[in-house]
């Protein structure tokens, strides 16, 4: 075999492959095979990208070694040349999902086209949901359909640059942090258009008697000299590249309303027989989440399976004990930084004066606020004077300045003067835009003790990881206000919460059905409009489940509804506790192990793998060129 460039020492070519890979012997085994191709409600296959035969699968290793210069210069992306304005690379983004009963199948297909009269390669920085279990890449040339690999972060890092010198089309995904991936193309000729489709699975949040479908679309400004660098279009500028979604839901129940409350009149809504619906909107600009939510008759079913693994979603009573909730230490933190200055702040407080007017006799109350540094009152007896001089120290409040969470964690969640009889809530109100995620949720669990943490996200395109980490740290919950009523709404559904609490400390039997490494390890605390969901793996075939305060019940594995993405889905679950314990214990040795083994064994992306795909059928001609960044619109209503 001939030297193709830099020494090309390993070319594997296998075809009609649809795989990961063994990372002990480089073996392409079926990764599909358990995963069943989506239908439409006539029984048409819907098409999710990563579901369908491929061409080819290349893996380039090379003995080369690395030469400086791998970033030739940076592109302007709106740039002008002999007197034109050329588009983005970026034209647009499609997605197709089906959320049947709790669980989201999301293909989302993104369009690149280069104006250039050379060669370049297209970054972008992109956001996916924080829970996401992205399990499959593609790059679709022309009628050639190339699947991407698994590798761990710096191999697949290797991989791309090697075949980017050579001159093939090649594409990266790396995941910067659970919820922000950068994707990276390289090689794509003047006047040439491809795509790279990305398939992944998702829980789905359930909300007021029903469950949510977030597609977020933009990366939100993070506050960090260590954060991601984005590059944003001009305030007021319109995004060049759109995005159009479709989401088919089967319910499993009978379903009451479905909305698509963040685009309004932009969103279609079909409902299809008792239990089915599909929402679809169509060529929306790309800077705010795409939600979905519908609201069901019953509560459906509580167990499923697939193979050993199992996923059980614990319904609270449809009940609750009549018994009065302790006097309360409450703690309001709100986010004034600059990047919450006007509507976003204005909801904070809001929401704030609300909860303030739920307190009862008995209970105190601080407000915490943070920016540069971190401010606030002193703890106050919920007297009728103390309300009103905490809503006048709300009504001084400005955003401005940087933010310094870590600030506001430290002053919220420090020892309190209390007598020890109350119990300690606490509320972060944030747009979470932040780049040390991990430094604020070291902090969290640290000083967090018994003390419960309910997380308020604020604006379009909120930081969800942070937000869902920081309530479990708290062992509480993670909610989204908007700017109409929903703050109002959202601290009176925490008061009602916080005056019904329903099971605390949950703990599960699963007697003979032997269940292991179930996620999350800490059960959080079961609250009427909340369940819990749990992923495990099973021994036992037939056996009883028992849940103090909750119920008993009888199951049979051979009967059991199935799943077929269980796997991923608890692979998922199970990176995201070893993620927390290593905000919890930095220095604790083989966590990075632990994670890259479970990520490649199940085929996903994770914080130490990556996809990456070459496409070596032929080199494209002349140099790699430069680089172009995406520029994306400011997320809508933030600053």
């Amino acid at each position: 075999m001939k030297h193709i460039a830099v020494r090309l020492l390993f070319l594997l070519v296998v075809s009609g492959c649809k795989s990961t890979t063994s990372r002990d012997s480089g073996v392409f085994n079926d990764a599909g095979s358990g995963t069943e191709a989506p239908t439409d409600f006539e029984g048409t296959p819907v098409h999710l990208i990563g579901m369908d035969a491929v061409d080819d699968v290349w893996v380039i290793q090379s003995g080369g070694k690395r030469t400086d210069g791998d970033v030739a210069s940076c592109g302007v992306l709106r740039a002008t040349i002999e007197g034109r304005d050329l588009p983005l690379p970026l034209v647009r983004t499609d997605v197709v999902a089906r959320a049947t009963v709790h669980v989201g199948s999301v293909g989302v297909t993104q369009r690149y086209r280069n104006p250039f009269a050379q060669k370049i390669e297209a970054v972008y920085t992109f956001p996916l949901p924080h829970n996401a279990a992205v399990a499959d890449f593609l790059l679709v040339v022309g009628s050639r359909r190339i699947r991407g690999i698994v590798r761990e972060r710096e191999e697949a890092r290797r991989i791309y640059q090697q075949a980017k010198r050579q001159g093939y089309r090649a594409a990266l995904l790396q995941q910067e942090r659970p919820n922000v991936f950068k994707q990276s193309v390289a090689n794509i000729e003047p006047g040439e258009t491809l795509d790279l489709a990305i398939t992944y699975f998702q829980p789905l949040t359930w909300r007021d008697g029903g469950y949510e479908f977030v597609l977020p679309t933009v990366v939100g400004r993070r506050f960090d000299p260590r954060g991601i660098d984005v590059p944003y279009l001009p305030r007021g500028a319109g995004s060049p590249h759109v995005v159009s979604a479709s989401v088919e839901i089967d319910a499993g129940v009978a379903l009451r309303d479905v909305s698509c409350p963040s685009h309004g009149r932009d969103a279609a809504v079909e409902r299809v027989g008792e239990r089915r619906a599909r929402v679809v909107v169509r060529d929306v600009p790309a800077d705010r989440d795409v939600i979905v939510r519908w609201t069901v008759a019953d509560a459906p079913g509580a167990f499923a399976v697939h193979g050993e693994y199992f996923t059980l979603v614990l319904w609270p009573p449809r009940k609750a004990p009549k018994r009065p909730a302790p006097p309360r230490e409450m703690v309001f933190v709100v986010d004034s930084s600059g990047s919450m200055r006007g509507e976003p702040l204005a909801a904070c407080k809001r929401t704030i004066r609300r909860c303030l007017s739920r307190l009862r006799p008995g209970d105190t109350f601080r407000i915490v606020n943070f920016s540069d540094a971190a401010g606030g009152t002193r703890e106050l007896p919920a007297t009728r004077a103390n309300l009103r001089a905490g809503e006048r120290y709300l009504d001084a409040l400005r955003g401005g300045g940087g933010t310094q969470m870590i600030h506001g964690v430290r002053a919220a969640l420090a020892p309190s003067s209390s007598d020890g009889e109350r119990r300690r809530i606490v509320t972060f109100m944030t747009d979470g835009f932040i780049g040390n995620d991990a430094e604020i949720l070291g902090e969290m669990h640290r000083l967090v003790g018994d003390a419960r943490v309910f997380s308020f996200g604020v604006g379009s395109s909120v930081n969800r990881y942070l937000l869902e980490a920081m309530a479990r740290a708290g062992r509480g919950v993670a909610a989204y206000i908007g700017r109409d009523a929903s703050g109002q709404r959202t601290a009176d559904r925490l008061f009602r919460r916080l005056e019904t609490p329903v099971v605390a400390n949950v703990s599960v039997d699963f007697g003979q059905l032997r269940a292991t490494d179930v996620y999350p390890s800490r059960v959080p605390d079961l609250f009427l409009d909340r369940p819990v969901v749990l992923y495990g793996r099973l021994r036992g075939k037939r056996g009883r489940i028992k849940v103090p305060g909750v119920g008993t019940w009888t199951v049979d594995v051979a009967d059991a509804p199935r799943e077929t993405v269980l796997d991923r889905l608890w692979a998922r679950a199970a990176i995201t506790e070893l993620m927390d314990q290593r905000a919890r214990t930095p220095g604790e040795g083989g966590l990075r192990e632990r994670i890259r083994d479970l990520a490649l064994d199940h085929g996903l992306s994770s914080a130490e793998t990556s996809f990456v795909a070459v496409d070596g059928a032929q080199k494209t001609k002349g140099q790699w060129g430069f680089i172009v960044p995406i520029e994306v619109p400011v997320p809508a209503g933030s600053n």
